[in-house]
């Protein structure tokens, strides 16, 4: 039968413990005096099932090869305590916290107070002193080799935040509240982040890893001032993992085995949206230009679905459009001329390889960034919008020289048959409109772009070939007439000449298709 022993001071009178919740109903608590002075205050050992009558103890009375001690912080029963004892035999660091981090989430906004638990299995029978095992258990909360933390500021200027901690020998959670007591509405804004805490965990162990960041980007901003998310795993494809969200932005940073990706969006400006339906289709615009990207490029396709992941995910519940600060309210005209989402920053880099021991300098990379930044100036009637949208790809890699072989290349010669690209594009395009007492007296398009694609090809370990294939683009064009144009047909048909009419409405559609299709560097691979 397993057994629990728990192992208290001398000076502390023995009471009976009710077993935790996570403990089998067959598992009996056994307080047992030990000679050490200085003990800890609770001490779990877990044994395991005696199926033979063999003579399984000591002269010392102890139990013979018997597992080291699961040592508790305390003796609270709760859904955190029994998380922690199920996943503690899990072996995959992120599988160690499932479920756990809903659990002390829902835990703390249920009780408003802070919270810690831990369990450690220390290597040997040894049960260590109090002042060792209280240092081995700060050590686990603050040091350990797998850690996620979840931090979330308040209007009232109260900071909570929760830790999940793991290493080879201990699991452990912990919430502390610094700066004030959360009010009924805070807890309740708090206690709709348990899914969203427990997503985003989960995601980093997924196969392949996923940024479920979703749930921790839908928070009430007039409750909650911001939200902070970091991981650090160690042997996992996520290893570092760095989110932040707040009234004006959306942030996500990290490192991984492949590579690294960096997203930043800024959701002050809400006056540049585009209604629901411009928003999904840039968002599909943009998620298609990254797929090319990751084609041309040879990219890691795992790495590009976090991206996109992130980019999705950023760049939904972003709010509706609104005046700016300058008190302008856009028209259809301006949201025509522009993407219809938020300004953002962007880049992916993976790491570096190099795959041909003959020729180390031929590495395999890739590395891609794009961005948009809007400008909104003067006033309703004196306004201008200029929107900038920038890209840039480089990329490089080797393919095998047949079709149907496969690359596998050594010091043989016979094995040096392949090509070796080197990509490098970029481009940029803008967008802008300007009024003066209500009239439009420009509006304009303009593209630039220039894409180099150089193929090395190799023969038995010998250079045959090495072909550049340049591209360049750069046109500009005003919009100004057509749109003229459309408001003429559409009075000239009984419309007015308010732009409602029928053609004007395609007019600005046709620009707003101009404007999603500006920024192609990777349309053919």
């Amino acid at each position: 039968m397993t057994a629990i022993t728990a192992s208290l001071p001398l000076s502390t009178s023995l009471t009976a413990i009710t077993p935790i919740t996570s403990v089998p109903a067959a598992t009996t608590l056994i307080s047992t005096p030990t000679t050490t002075t200085d003990s800890p205050a609770a001490v779990v050992s877990l044994g395991n099932v005696v199926t033979t009558a063999v003579d399984l103890y000591s002269s010392r009375g102890t139990v013979a090869d018997a597992p080291p001690a699961l040592m508790w912080e305390n003796t609270t029963q709760n859904k955190v305590t029994s998380t922690i004892a199920n996943n503690l035999n899990s072996q995959d660091a992120s599988a160690r916290f499932k479920g756990l981090g809903a659990a002390l989430l829902t835990q703390f906004a249920n009780s408003g107070s802070g919270f810690s638990q831990s369990v450690l299995q220390p290597i040997g029978n040894a049960t260590p002193s109090a002042s060792a095992l209280s240092a081995l258990q700060s050590s686990l909360h603050n040091n350990a080799e797998n850690a996620v933390s979840l931090t979330i500021k308040t209007a009232s200027g109260a900071t909570v935040t929760l830790s999940l901690s793991s290493s080879e020998s201990g699991l452990g959670a912990q919430v502390n509240v610094t700066g004030g007591k959360l009010n009924d509405s805070e807890l309740a804004a708090v206690s709709k982040l348990a899914d969203g805490f427990q997503s985003a965990i989960d995601g980093l162990g997924a196969k392949p890893p996923k940024l479920n960041l979703d749930g921790l980007t839908q928070f009430d901003k007039s409750v909650l001032t911001s939200v902070d998310f970091t991981a650090e795993l160690t042997g996992s494809d996520i290893q570092t993992l760095s989110f932040s969200a707040d009234a004006n932005k959306r942030s996500v940073s990290v490192t991984g085995l492949v590579g690294d990706l960096n997203l930043s969006v800024d959701t002050r400006n809400t006056a540049i949206l585009g209604n629901t339906a411009q928003q999904a289709k840039a968002l599909q615009t943009y998620l298609a230009k990254f797929d090319s990207a990751r084609a041309r490029g040879h990219g890691d396709e795992e790495l590009m679905n976090m991206f996109k992941d992130a980019f999705t995910t950023f760049n939904t519940n972003v709010g509706s459009a609104t005046a700016t600060t300058s008190g302008a309210v856009l028209s259809d005209t301006d949201h025509a001329m522009l993407t219809g989402l938020a300004d953002f920053s962007a880049s992916i880099s993976q790491h570096a390889q190099s795959v041909n021991p003959m020729r180390t300098n031929e590495v395999d990379t890739f590395a891609y960034t794009v961005s948009q930044s809007t400008q909104a100036k003067g006033a309703q009637s004196n306004r201008s919008i200029d929107q900038q949208q920038q890209s840039q790809l480089s990329a490089s890699y080797h393919q095998a020289l047949y079709p149907g072989t496969g690359l596998n290349l050594t010091m043989d010669k016979d094995s040096q048959n392949y090509t070796y690209f080197k990509i490098a594009d970029s481009a940029s395009s803008s967008s802008s409109i300007a009024y003066s007492k209500n009239a439009i007296i420009s509006a304009a398009l303009s593209q630039s772009s220039t894409q180099s694609k150089t193929a090395l090809t190799y023969v038995l370990g010998q250079l045959q070939s090495t072909v550049t294939t340049p591209k360049q683009v750069a046109q500009s064009s005003s919009v100004k007439d057509l749109l003229e144009a459309a408001l003429k047909q559409d009075k000239a048909a009984g419309f007015g000449s308010s732009g409602n009419g029928p053609a004007y409405k395609a007019a600005i559609d046709g620009i707003h298709e101009r404007v999603l299709s500006a920024l192609d560097i990777a349309d053919s691979v």
